[in-house]
């Protein structure tokens, strides 16, 4: 309603408004303030990656049943981690936890140098590692930051692990 019935006051801001959404980068930002997209909700730990807070990109992902999206995993409304290093150290670090949290082991071709990620229930990530960062630096912490205290019988291990 405001630029639509625009009268010469708003002949200025109408203008800046049609420069900014011709730029893709302007159109980009336009959209992503008015949807929401650019909510970076901040991190405990945090970290200077880009989508540490943010809504996780809907990757293309290869698990044991398949090619999938990230988007895919999503749909159980639980905490999803998802384990790209083809080991067990993230399975058995997040152990305590599994009754919340799906824990997924896949591939993401487009993305080899990300080896784990903790996504919220709504997609934002909560937590991330990159090739070459100790695996459990921070997991635990948001584990229990987002999903509470792990089960009692892995909360000893959990403690130990750190």
């Amino acid at each position: 309603m405001l630029l639509g019935d625009a009268d010469d006051r708003l002949a200025p801001i109408t203008d800046l408004l049609t420069r900014v959404a011709r730029h893709p980068a302007g159109n980009r930002a336009l959209t992503e303030t008015i949807t929401g997209l650019d909510t970076r909700y901040e991190m405990r730990p945090d970290s200077d990656h880009p989508w540490l807070g943010r809504l996780a990109p809907d990757l293309a992902l290869t698990t044991g049943d398949g090619r999938t999206h990230l988007a895919g995993l999503l749909t159980s409304g639980r905490g999803t981690l998802l384990d790209l290093t083809g080991g067990r150290t993230i399975h058995e670090s997040a152990a305590g936890w599994a009754d919340r949290v799906d824990i997924v082991t896949a591939t993401c071709p487009d993305h080899p140098e990300l080896t784990a990620i903790l996504l919220r229930p709504d997609g934002h990530t909560a937590w991330l590692r990159t090739a070459g960062h100790d695996h459990a630096d921070g997991l635990h912490q948001a584990l229990q930051h987002w999903h509470g205290p792990a089960a009692p019988s892995h909360a000893a291990s959990a403690e130990t692990s750190h």
